[in-house]
């Protein structure tokens, strides 16, 4: 089973793991967690990334059109592409929406934001991109996971030049 493994992981539930590697077994459809620093064996079919790992990007306004005005009552729902000063919501209750799930305008608008968006701690940007949308919309989490690179790990800080990139463990 390949294994995908990086020095933070963000788990579907928003659960922030170091060191760790995470797995998708096909029978149960599943996705598992190893830490590969206290793990008492070696991870088989493991690729390491410099980065954070976590579920996918989704976009509310893609995805439920209809259901923006209950996401704006539930979450702060900040449409990213329109985004004209700094985000100071509280990033528990956020919602950071591309309008897309294509990685090359996500990332364009990852650049071009940033200085609205910097406010926030990395790991916070990240679950209002991902974990907080999976739950408004009751995605379960599958194969696919992101790799958010070029951040600054020591700091917890998103970066000019943060980026993503897809991979599935299917």
């Amino acid at each position: 089973m390949p294994s995908l493994c990086s020095q933070f992981v963000i788990q579907p539930n928003g659960c922030l793991l170091k060191n760790h590697a995470v797995s998708f077994d096909k029978t149960t459809a599943e996705l598992s967690y190893t830490d590969f620093v206290l793990g008492t064996h070696e991870i088989a079919n493991a690729a390491f990334f410099d980065g954070v790992l976590s579920p996918p990007i989704h976009s509310v306004r893609l995805a439920a059109s209809s259901q923006i005005k209950q996401a704006v009552e539930q979450f702060r729902h900040v449409f990213v592409p329109e985004l004209s000063a700094p985000c100071t919501a509280n990033p528990e209750h956020l919602i950071l929406d591309f309008g897309t799930e294509n990685v090359d305008e996500i990332n364009y608008y990852i650049c071009q934001k940033h200085t609205f968006l910097n406010t926030l701690n990395l790991f916070d940007y990240i679950r209002a991109c991902t974990i907080n949308p999976m739950q408004f919309l009751h995605i379960k989490p599958t194969s696919t996971q992101v790799l958010w690179k070029n951040a600054d790990l020591l700091e917890q800080q998103i970066t000019t030049k943060l980026a993503i990139q897809y991979y599935s463990l299917a």
